[in-house]
Protein backbone atom coordinates (compact mmCIF):
# COMPACT_ATOMS: atom_id res chain seq x y z
CA UNK A 1 0.00 0.00 0.00
CA UNK A 2 1.13 3.70 -1.41
CA UNK A 3 1.92 5.88 1.40
CA UNK A 4 -0.25 9.30 1.66
CA UNK A 5 1.06 12.73 1.47
CA UNK A 6 -0.50 15.22 4.11
CA UNK A 7 0.24 19.02 4.68
CA UNK A 8 -1.58 20.62 7.77
CA UNK A 9 -1.63 24.29 8.28
CA UNK A 10 -1.39 25.43 11.43
CA UNK A 11 -0.30 29.14 13.17
CA UNK A 12 3.00 29.29 14.62
CA UNK A 13 1.12 29.20 18.43
CA UNK A 14 -0.30 26.10 17.71
CA UNK A 15 2.87 24.35 16.30
CA UNK A 16 5.01 25.47 19.00
CA UNK A 17 1.77 24.12 21.50
CA UNK A 18 1.86 20.73 19.94
CA UNK A 19 5.72 20.91 18.79
CA UNK A 20 6.33 20.06 22.75
CA UNK A 21 4.46 17.10 22.38
CA UNK A 22 6.88 14.69 20.46
CA UNK A 23 4.14 11.52 20.04
CA UNK A 24 1.31 13.23 18.92
CA UNK A 25 -0.04 15.47 16.79
CA UNK A 26 -3.63 17.07 17.20
CA UNK A 27 -6.06 17.50 14.70
CA UNK A 28 -9.44 19.55 15.03
CA UNK A 29 -12.65 17.56 15.38
CA UNK A 30 -13.82 19.09 11.97
CA UNK A 31 -10.85 17.44 9.83
CA UNK A 32 -12.47 13.82 11.32
CA UNK A 33 -13.12 12.22 7.75
CA UNK A 34 -9.57 13.28 6.65
CA UNK A 35 -7.71 11.81 9.57
CA UNK A 36 -9.62 8.90 9.59
CA UNK A 37 -7.69 8.13 6.28
CA UNK A 38 -4.24 8.12 8.02
CA UNK A 39 -2.54 5.28 8.00
CA UNK A 40 0.81 4.55 9.73
CA UNK A 41 3.49 5.40 7.16
CA UNK A 42 1.93 8.04 5.72
CA UNK A 43 4.05 11.91 6.05
CA UNK A 44 2.61 14.82 7.59
CA UNK A 45 4.34 18.11 6.37
CA UNK A 46 4.19 20.97 8.45
CA UNK A 47 3.32 24.87 7.26
CA UNK A 48 2.98 27.40 9.31
CA UNK A 49 0.80 30.27 7.57
CA UNK A 50 1.49 33.37 9.51
CA UNK A 51 4.77 33.13 9.29
CA UNK A 52 4.80 31.65 5.53
CA UNK A 53 7.00 29.14 6.24
CA UNK A 54 7.25 25.16 5.66
CA UNK A 55 8.80 23.57 8.98
CA UNK A 56 8.85 19.84 9.40
CA UNK A 57 8.13 16.84 8.35
CA UNK A 58 6.47 14.10 10.61
CA UNK A 59 5.76 10.25 10.04
CA UNK A 60 2.40 8.96 11.39
CA UNK A 61 2.91 6.30 13.69
CA UNK A 62 -1.08 4.71 14.05
CA UNK A 63 -3.67 3.50 11.92
CA UNK A 64 -6.44 5.21 13.84
CA UNK A 65 -6.86 8.58 15.56
CA UNK A 66 -7.68 8.81 19.27
CA UNK A 67 -10.59 11.17 20.21
CA UNK A 68 -9.31 13.58 23.31
CA UNK A 69 -12.03 14.63 25.78
CA UNK A 70 -11.91 18.44 24.28
CA UNK A 71 -13.62 16.40 21.15
CA UNK A 72 -9.88 17.13 18.82
CA UNK A 73 -8.06 13.77 17.74
CA UNK A 74 -4.64 12.70 18.75
CA UNK A 75 -2.68 10.78 15.99
CA UNK A 76 1.02 9.09 16.99
CA UNK A 77 3.74 10.80 14.96
CA UNK A 78 7.14 9.95 14.79
CA UNK A 79 8.92 13.94 14.22
CA UNK A 80 11.65 13.66 12.14
CA UNK A 81 12.74 16.41 10.56
CA UNK A 82 11.67 19.88 12.13
CA UNK A 83 13.94 23.13 11.65
CA UNK A 84 13.67 26.54 13.86
CA UNK A 85 11.18 28.37 12.60
CA UNK A 86 13.07 31.22 11.80
CA UNK A 87 15.47 29.42 9.62
CA UNK A 88 12.69 27.50 7.97
CA UNK A 89 11.83 27.20 4.28
CA UNK A 90 10.34 29.85 2.92
CA UNK A 91 6.32 29.54 1.72
CA UNK A 92 6.94 32.55 -1.28
CA UNK A 93 10.50 30.65 -2.67
CA UNK A 94 9.15 26.69 -2.40
CA UNK A 95 4.77 27.58 -2.50
CA UNK A 96 4.54 28.83 -5.93
CA UNK A 97 6.57 25.27 -7.42
CA UNK A 98 4.16 22.62 -5.83
CA UNK A 99 1.81 20.84 -8.20
CA UNK A 100 -0.68 21.34 -5.44
CA UNK A 101 -1.20 24.89 -5.75
CA UNK A 102 -1.07 25.20 -10.06
CA UNK A 103 -4.99 26.12 -10.13
CA UNK A 104 -3.75 29.50 -8.88
CA UNK A 105 -1.82 32.37 -10.10
CA UNK A 106 1.71 32.02 -8.53
CA UNK A 107 1.40 35.14 -6.28
CA UNK A 108 -1.41 34.03 -4.90
CA UNK A 109 -0.53 30.20 -4.23
CA UNK A 110 -1.74 30.82 -0.31
CA UNK A 111 -4.93 30.23 -1.19
CA UNK A 112 -4.39 26.51 -1.46
CA UNK A 113 -3.83 26.74 1.74
CA UNK A 114 -7.12 27.78 3.01
CA UNK A 115 -8.36 24.55 5.82
CA UNK A 116 -5.86 22.84 8.01
CA UNK A 117 -5.40 19.43 6.10
CA UNK A 118 -4.50 18.24 2.34
CA UNK A 119 -3.50 15.47 0.74
CA UNK A 120 -0.37 16.46 -1.58
CA UNK A 121 1.36 14.34 -4.77
CA UNK A 122 4.55 12.73 -3.62
CA UNK A 123 6.24 14.85 -6.24
CA UNK A 124 5.15 18.30 -3.82
CA UNK A 125 5.94 15.71 -0.70
CA UNK A 126 9.51 15.00 -2.51
CA UNK A 127 9.82 18.88 -3.07
CA UNK A 128 9.46 19.59 0.46
CA UNK A 129 11.74 17.10 1.76
CA UNK A 130 14.44 18.03 -0.29
CA UNK A 131 13.88 21.83 0.54
CA UNK A 132 13.85 21.13 4.71
CA UNK A 133 16.85 18.55 4.44
CA UNK A 134 18.84 21.08 2.40
CA UNK A 135 18.41 23.36 5.35
CA UNK A 136 20.92 23.99 8.51
CA UNK A 137 19.93 23.40 11.84
CA UNK A 138 17.69 20.43 11.36
CA UNK A 139 16.40 19.64 14.62
CA UNK A 140 15.68 15.40 14.37
CA UNK A 141 13.72 14.08 17.23
CA UNK A 142 13.61 10.77 17.51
Amino acid sequence: MSNTYWLINLKSEEYLKNSSNKRNQIFMNQDKKKVSRMSSGDMLIFYISDKNRFVGISEIRSDEAEELSNKNLSVKVKKTNHLNINNSVDGDQLGPRLEYVKRWAPERWQLAMVGSLHIISQNDYNLIDSSINNKPNIIVLS
